[in-house]
């Protein structure tokens, strides 16, 4: 469950939004703040110690989807997924899926690694489907968005993938306040587990985080949703880091 929109204002630049859907029981994600080890951007998972996005200081993005593939089972009791991106975030090396495959645990469930290289204008994602890696490379510089979802996965992922599209005809080029102004959409016509910020009886979108690449810097927002809120709450935090790019 979480859905990432992004987009390349321009050359070298970045703007991506990241919903990330949780069980109701699961404790609110601490907010973003450069980690000590190995002095990368991201949140934090409260419970795991993990992240679901982060950005390294050579400006490589790393956002992170379970994925739900059809007919797998996850386990209930298996290594956190939201470690990986911690482990390739201490390393300046090039993500490449034989990096990606040493630190995949055994009985790790499946999910989606989308990795952005503004400055090299290179986007891949790496799909685990519980037992083999694949590697696609995006066109340079799209508007993308990935989504999934735990409950309907097929149908609600079409869906949203309809409004994207639906959305970007009058967005051909969005600001990073029109990109949030989708993240926080709660209406779907067929009920609120559909929308992009999601809620079910189990589970809903906890946050929003916004990340801009720019200038030679990286800014981060949190954005929380507490439950029993419709929206996000107007309290944000914020955090910054400055890149060390290579011409």
């Amino acid at each position: 469950m979480c859905s990432v929109t992004w987009t390349h204002p321009r050359p070298g630049e970045l703007v991506l939004c990241f919903n990330r859907d949780e069980k109701h029981t699961r404790p609110a994600g601490l907010p973003p703040c450069v980690w000590d080890a190995g002095g990368f951007l991201a949140p934090r998972d409260a419970s795991g110690g993990g992240t679901w996005l982060a950005v390294r200081r050579d400006g490589a993005v790393m956002a992170l989807l379970n994925h739900y593939p059809a007919g797998f089972t996850p386990a209930m009791s298996s290594p956190t997924r939201g470690l990986l991106i911690p482990a390739l975030s201490a390393t300046d090396e090039k993500i490449t899926s034989a990096l990606l495959h040493q630190h995949i645990s055994a009985g790790i469930n499946p999910f989606r690694l989308l990795c952005l290289m503004p400055q090299e204008q290179s986007a891949v994602v790496f799909t685990w489907d519980g037992t083999s890696l694949m590697r696609r490379r995006l066109a340079p510089r799209t508007i993308g968005m990935l989504t999934s979802s735990s409950w309907n996965t097929a149908a609600v992922v079409t869906s949203r993938h309809a409004i994207f599209r639906r959305w970007l005809k009058t967005h051909a080029h969005p600001t990073l306040t029109e990109l949030e102004a989708f993240h926080r959409e709660t209406r779907h016509i067929h009920g609120p587990a559909w929308a992009v910020c999601m809620s079910r009886d189990d589970a809903r979108t906890v946050s929003l985080d916004t990340l801009h690449l720019h200038e030679g810097r990286s800014f981060m927002a949190h954005h929380p949703r507490p439950q029993g809120v419709t929206g996000f709450v107007h309290e944000t935090h914020r955090a910054e880091m400055r890149l060390t790019l290579t011409s």
